[in-house]
């Protein structure tokens, strides 16, 4: 195998895997709540970055969890609001910042 064809079989690899990731996200999801899930898997990404510097290939893994994550958070918060419960800006914002791919390295 040449350097291309190990390249398009790293990122099918890392393809699957990402879907594989985004899955349990959502299961993890709704056993515990989106928006646990989402703080856990951004202070996971933190750690990680913390410990083991920058990765485009984890920050790409990651990343479609996060997005299913927070839209999940946004929808339960946007049904809470709607039933009368406070508003949580604060969330609001992080979930924004995820969606729109603002998240500074000091979240």
């Amino acid at each position: 195998m040449d350097q291309e064809e190990l390249m398009n079989e790293l990122d099918a690899l890392v393809d699957a895997m990402e879907q594989s990731l985004t899955i349990l996200t959502g299961t993890l999801a709704e056993a515990t709540g989106p928006a646990l899930t989402l703080q856990r898997l951004l202070q996971g990404q933190k750690s990680m970055a913390q410990l083991h510097g920058p990765s485009g290939w984890r920050d790409r893994l990651l990343g479609s969890s996060l997005k299913l994550a927070a839209i999940m958070a946004m929808a339960n918060l946007n049904r809470a609001v709607a039933q009368g419960e406070p508003d949580d800006l604060a969330q609001r914002v992080l979930i924004d910042q995820v969606l729109q791919g603002r998240l500074d390295k000091h979240f």
